[in-house]
């Protein structure tokens, strides 16, 4: 969708989307993290498959080293998969709540930013940045 097509959404829909997508999301989540598991596990015996099978000093090859490293990337990539699936379930709910409670009670408290460059103040970039360097400026020993 293109910013100025979103940027003319209400904030009610928008709400309502995102909270749509994450239940809809949070109901394939249980089948991608039992794959992801099974990948892991899968992955971890192939290691341990073909650390078995080439244990000897003989076996030490260019060739199997690749391997055994290649094998490794699989079971890193397997394990990212894997946490990135259970991190957006646990963050799902506490996601669908928030969305839920601006829905209920109102976007105000997201819009004050807004409010206030078009009311011709800074942007809440501008206020951090003025922050930190206010931070730095007073430290002085």
């Amino acid at each position: 969708m293109e910013p100025k097509t979103l940027l003319q959404l209400k904030p009610e829909l928008l709400a309502k989307a995102i909270i749509h997508r994450r239940q809809h999301l949070m109901d394939q989540l249980p089948e991608i993290i039992k794959k992801a598991n099974k990948e892991v596990r899968e992955a971890e015996d192939a290691i341990k498959y073909h650390e078995n099978l080439t244990s000897g000093n003989q076996n030490k090859t260019v060739g199997n080293l690749n391997e055994l490293k290649k094998l490794r990337e699989e079971f890193n990539s397997a394990i990212g998969r894997l946490n990135r699936a259970e991190n957006i379930f646990k963050n799902s709910e506490e996601i669908i709540s928030f969305w839920e409670g601006k829905l209920e009670f109102g976007f105000e408290e997201l819009l004050e930013d807004s409010k206030r460059v078009e009311n011709g103040g800074a942007s809440s970039w501008a206020l951090r940045k003025k922050s930190a360097n206010s931070d730095e400026g007073g430290e002085e020993e």
